[in-house]
């Protein structure tokens, strides 16, 4: 008996499916799984003629189950169901290697038919070539997932794409990178796939085409090849004996479709550079673009974002307007332009923009007046302002994300993600962030005035943070503490901080550790030891940033700081006690030494 695997995490189609295809029992068997991982189990245990499943899923999605058939089920027909609809389906479905996309909602009779067609290919054609790179690629970015899609040739080779959001922006192949890695890669067949998990560590951009032109361009490099020996040597034909067109390349107008596909390159890549707050670099790639592509109202939306002349917006959302009246984004576009109006910008006006929604302003004050987003960290915290849109800072955050995940030394995405997790109240994400833009630019005096602004913030305001690296159950067992007898430990050596806190156990004290500066300042809204132990030499933001940002805090300013270090110079002792501190303890040190300095402060000594 042919059996079918259908994948679905809702019971409320899997059920009235199991029941209806019960009138089929005689030409198949159903079994069933409600995510990826249930449906790798029944592959592993048991023989399974087709796969039909869904792509939004949760532990393990269709995207990574089709993954792991292609490894090792390569001959297994697969049916893709999807709910989305888009016109790349058909695309996507020729060239990904799936027997059928399946959309939602769909008649039971479809799926049947469906199924005996994938039951009938399976019986006729042993070489079944399952799932191809070109359609996998499609697949993730239709999907917007980040990943590493891993490509396996059968010759030996290997080679990674990397992929943020759907966008393709790196391939690793040997030698080979960038465009002619993924051209390459493209063209292999028979080779098998893997998922990994994109890393911060993994490499940066080196992508600059966009996906169909990279398959378009691999199309036509593969038919530029000779034909493999036992074939003439010619270029490959079709059914009347003319030469075959590479794919997306069709009759005289091939020419026109690569020229729009390297035009549109040009949109996308002008469109990163504007996410990254790379407008500058952005401007002349679009005016390129809109000089080719004069009709397409997405390019002079992007043109009017980046532009500072009041005209130029003007005239851009125009145009927009009239290519795509209807457009939500572009209506949204001439809101904003009105309100600038309103506020005195006039035509022959240089304006700048809100970093978080383009909102033109004559003079960039605290507040964009659109989004209400903060722009700039107040030195002194102020009265309460109206509440960012926090629509607009999810894309925000979500938009630098991605930029940083590509661009790691963009220092002005890394600070434009701090701006926009302080307007959500992340202070603790926001101050990493600042950290990596001080990084990158250790000697920019703005950035430098901001993390301070920041600090300061902090240290002002009793707020609780969003995000915390010690995990739940140490946080609650750290927060039991009792009043008089409560000592933190700031120290990022886990060996050190082990040390420590054994020593003070020992004695009867509660102890709270913070693994680094930031992690101590968060956990000071949520509890007030009675000393504090802190270290000098720590990554990001060192002992003396805390404690001067502790000292500036009502509540922390005549808190006990005995501070750690592995220095023994007369400057370190010097900049401490003038950071603050009250004692200075050199590493390494004996037990009672730390016992007899503890206990000058703990009533015990």
């Amino acid at each position: 008996m042919k059996k079918v695997l259908i994948v679905d995490d809702s019971e409320e189609l899997l059920v009235p499916l199991s029941i209806g295809l019960e009138d089929y029992k005689d030409r198949f068997e159903v079994v069933t799984a409600m995510n990826g991982e249930e449906a790798v189990k029944i592959l592993q245990a048991e023989p399974v003629d087709v796969l039909v499943t869904d792509l939004y899923m949760p532990k393990m999605d269709g995207i990574e189950l089709l993954v792991y058939a292609n490894r090792h089920h390569s001959q297994l027909p697969c049916v893709v169901m999807t709910a989305f609809g888009s016109p790349d389906v058909e695309t996507v479905m020729e060239h990904l290697g799936v027997f059928y996309f399946l959309e939602k909602p769909f008649d039971l009779e479809a799926l049947v038919e469906i199924i005996g067609g994938a039951l009938d290919q399976a019986a006729q054609d042993a070489k079944f070539s399952g799932l191809s790179v070109a359609g996998f690629m499609q697949l993730i970015q239709m999907e917007h997932k980040s990943c590493v899609l891993v490509a396996f040739h059968s010759t030996g080779g290997k080679g990674s794409f990397f992929f943020v959001d759907g966008e393709l922006y790196a391939a690793e192949c040997g030698e080979l990178s960038g465009n002619d890695a993924a051209i390459e890669m493209i063209n292999w067949e028979g080779s098998s796939l893997n998922l990994d998990e994109l890393k911060d560590e993994d490499i940066e951009a080196n992508v600059t085409l966009g996906l169909k032109s990279l398959i378009l361009e691999a199309a036509r490099t593969k038919d530029a090849k000779p034909a493999p020996e036992g074939k003439e040597g010619e270029v490959k034909k079709d059914e009347k004996g003319e030469a075959k067109k590479p794919v997306g390349v069709q009759g005289e107008d091939s020419g026109k479709d690569g020229d729009f596909l390297e035009a549109y390159d040009l949109l996308r890549r002008a469109i990163l550079l504007a996410e990254g707050a790379k407008n500058e670099k952005a401007l002349p790639i679009l005016a390129a673009f809109l000089k080719k592509n004069p009709r397409i109202a997405e390019g002079w939306l992007w043109y009017s974002r980046l532009s500072k002349n009041m005209k130029i917006i003007g005239a851009s959302l125009k145009n927009a307007s009239l290519l795509s009246k209807d457009d939500p984004e572009v209506r949204e576009e001439l809101i904003k332009l009105q309100k600038a109006r309103d506020a005195g910008c006039m035509e022959t006006d240089t304006v700048g923009k809100c970093p978080f929604c383009w909102m033109p302003m004559k003079e960039e004050g605290e507040r964009c007046p659109h989004c209400a987003a903060v722009l700039r960290i107040p030195e002194k915290q102020g009265g309460k302002g109206p509440e960012p849109d926090g629509k607009v800072m999810a894309n925000a955050v979500h938009r630098f994300t991605k930029t940083v995940l590509v661009h790691r030394n963009n220092d002005k995405a890394h600070y434009y993600l701090g701006l926009a997790l302080f307007n959500l109240g992340n202070w603790d994400e926001a101050i990493d962030q600042f950290y990596k833009t001080k990084k990158i630019k250790p000697d920019d005096g703005f950035y430098q005035q901001q993390l301070k602004a920041l600090l300061d913030n902090i240290a002002a305001t009793e707020v609780s943070t969003s995000t915390q690296k010690i995990d739940k159950e140490k946080d609650e067992a750290q927060l039991s503490t009792r009043p008089g007898n409560t000592i933190m430990v700031v120290e990022d050596s886990a060996t050190t901080r082990k040390v420590i806190k054994m020593i003070l156990t020992q004695e009867g004290y509660d102890v709270v550790e913070a693994i680094n500066g930031i992690d101590a300042l968060a956990r000071l809204n949520e509890v007030t030891p009675d000393l504090v132990l802190l270290d000098i030499i720590m990554p990001d933001m060192d002992g003396y940033e805390v404690l001067a940002a502790m000292r500036k805090s009502k509540t922390y300013k005549k808190l006990p700081v005995i501070m750690l270090t592995a220095k023994d110079g007369l400057v370190d002792k010097v900049r401490g006690k003038m950071s603050g501190s009250n004692e200075y303890l050199t590493k390494p040190f004996k037990p009672e030494m730390l016992m007899e300095k503890v206990g000058k402060y703990m009533g015990k000594g």
